[in-house]
């Protein structure tokens, strides 16, 4: 359960609850098969990620198959040749079966014993995720291993195609009646109204929740021969073997195929006006979801735990990290969108002063310009010509900057603005280190801003998990950087809004930096990436450059009656005569101020 501390910590700074949550709990977070978005599935170095990352609370989840001599194993699929090399260590080893009556091909774990297993290994299932991390020769677990090796708080348990096991001669029932014995349970959940419904009796004295899991609304439930969506509309006899469904989220926010929220249903009300717990399942940082939530999975999240009408009682989710910081900490009901950006390019500098004075901004306090070049030619002109703060940004990836290269910049600029490549190198998007040019830049009176920023998925290295805001707090926790340039100004927005991060030491573990590099130590030596080649550092003569030219005084060319020059190409004006203002408004806008 996320309550408690976390809770605490939250209210202690906003002075009330954060969200109010229909069962009267805070929300728990399922991690499926682990931390599955980095790790393979299932595998040991998921599941305790999860605990380091992310909550001390979180659930671990476990996708129970059965082996040919009755040993349950975790592994996310019926066939298990996707999420393992089994095609390599045993390659005649695939098998055509009918599963609910549905012709499939492939390896299943009920053609071998847990001793032939045990020379499989795991791999990443998803193959737009890394695969550095296929070559660690990761094990098949049982969910033995996983309550002795990991020490979970809790344990969910998914039971899929029981009828498949009994015609191999094999009972899920059976099998959880032993593991009861040796292993706590906390849930216990199946798409299979008989199979759920028998064990449900049989457990009845117990502390275990079990939970009917919906699949897609067309499928069929073999046992009822009633689709899911059929099913659905009778929740009162759900009721009668279940104490909450797990619903894919697209039954509570029905997206478009063009990626669109629609308006969400009453299912989350229906089923707890019944008595029973929510859970939504399907959440992935790196999967497509609707374009409603800007590319912010945290935002996602919240929709789901925190819109004011409703709260699902827990989700099901391959990064678990995004999640707890959803439920943990973060209080969106005061996000205002108190952001005011506005970028002008310009080819003399004189015209926008002159912009500036017209709108007003000379002669006010409440707003706070910044004006952005990457010549230091014509933050010169506006240090001589404005009041305004100026932040030269460098547009090339350096490791440092020479102590007399700061120094001149010193002379014309307040901020540098430099690239995340600067402060965290990446190499196949894993980061190899963490330079010291925040802290030499920081260390001469300047402050320091990082660009640019992006939610979406793949713009993140693998080190922050696909996730936005572990990104944004991994520039200013662990780099120190006083602010972000980003496309996202509301996701920044609500991290500036965070709560735990602001707890120090007593922060809780996914408001902490993460340790840079620290995923290639996890690497075997044959799957690490290759070696970055040095970047340079920045020299005076990198940022020294000649006045600029005034206007009245520029070259004749001899064709000033030549007709109307030929148009800019659609990039904007040249280089050496670029600004951009940034007017922002309580030191919000698309440049954020964090600390």
């Amino acid at each position: 359960m996320l309550g408690g501390d976390l809770i605490s910590c939250s209210r202690a700074f906003f002075g009330r609850d954060l969200i109010s949550y229909d069962q009267g709990n805070a929300p728990v977070v399922m991690a499926k098969g682990g931390f599955s978005g980095l790790f393979p599935d299932s595998s040991v170095a998921a599941y305790k990620l999860t605990y380091i990352a992310g909550s001390s609370d979180t659930i671990s989840w476990c996708d129970v198959r059965l082996t040919k001599d009755g040993v349950g194993i975790c592994l996310p699929e019926l066939t298990i040749n996707n999420g393992t090399n089994i095609q390599v260590v045993y390659p005649q080893g695939e098998n055509n079966y009918l599963v609910n009556g549905v012709p499939t091909s492939g390896w299943f774990s009920v053609d071998y014993s847990m001793k032939d297993l045990s020379q499989v290994s795991l791999l990443q299932d998803v193959f737009s995720r890394t695969d550095k991390f296929d070559t660690n020769i990761f094990p098949i677990l049982a969910v033995e291993d996983v309550q002795k090796q990991v020490k979970p708080p809790a344990l969910w348990l998914n039971i899929q195609h029981d009828m498949f096991y009994r015609q191999h001669n094999l009972s899920m029932r059976s099998y959880l009646l032993s593991l009861s014995k040796r292993v706590i349970l906390s849930y216990v959940s199946s798409p299979e109204v008989i199979f759920l419904s028998s064990i449900a009796g049989t457990f009845r004295r117990t502390n275990i929740k079990f939970i009917f899991r919906f699949l897609d609304e067309a499928t069929i439930e073999p046992s009822t021969n009633q689709t899911y969506g059929s099913l659905l509309k009778n929740l009162t006899f759900i009721k009668t073997f279940a104490s909450g469904i797990l619903v894919p989220k697209q039954y509570i926010w029905p997206v478009t195929s063009d990626l669109y929220l629609q308006p969400h249903t009453s299912v989350v009300l229906d089923a707890h006006k019944e008595g029973l717990e929510v859970y939504a399942s399907g959440f992935a940082n790196d999967a497509l979801f609707s374009y409603n939530y800007s590319y912010d999975s945290l935002a996602e999240y919240l929709s789901f735990v925190d819109n004011g009408i409703f709260s699902v009682d827990g989700v099901l989710t391959d990064f678990p990290i995004t999640a707890s910081e959803a439920i943990g900490n973060l209080d969106y009901h005061y996000l205002n969108a108190a952001f005011l950006a506005e970028k002008l390019g310009y080819s003399v500098t004189d015209g926008v002063t002159k912009a500036l004075k017209d709108s007003g901004y000379n002669n006010q306090t409440v707003q706070e310009v910044m004006i952005q070049s990457s010549n230091s030619s014509v933050l010169v002109k506006f240090k001589q010509q404005t009041k305004y703060k100026l932040l030269y940004m460098v547009d090339e990836s350096i490791r440092d900057a020479a102590p007399s290269s700061i120094v001149d910049i010193k002379q014309f600029a307040h901020s540098v603005a430099v690239s995340k490549q600067c402060i965290y190198p990446e190499s196949q998007q894993f980061v190899v280190e963490q330079t010291e040019l925040v802290k030499n830049l920081k260390s001469a009176g300047l402050n320091v801003y990082v660009y640019l920023l992006m939610n979406e998925f793949v713009s993140q290295p693998w080190d922050f998990f696909s996730d936005p805001m572990v990104e944004i707090n991994q520039y200013v926790q662990g780099a120190g950087a006083d602010g972000i340039i980003t496309d996202f100004p509301g996701t920044a927005t609500a991290y500036k809004r965070n709560a735990c991060s602001k707890l120090g030491d007593k922060a809780p573990n996914y408001m902490l930096p993460v340790q840079a590099g620290g995923l290639l130590g996890l690497m075997a030596p044959d799957a690490l990436p290759p070696a970055l080649s040095p970047m340079p550092v920045l020299e005076v003569s990198d940022v020294v450059e000649p006045p600029l030219m005034s206007a009245s005084l520029r070259p004749s060319t001899g064709e000033e009656n030549a007709g109307p020059p030929a148009s800019q190409p659609s990039g904007g004006p040249p280089r050496s005569i670029v600004a951009s203002v940034v007017v922002s408004l309580a030191m919000l806008c698309g440049y954020v101020m964090l600390i």
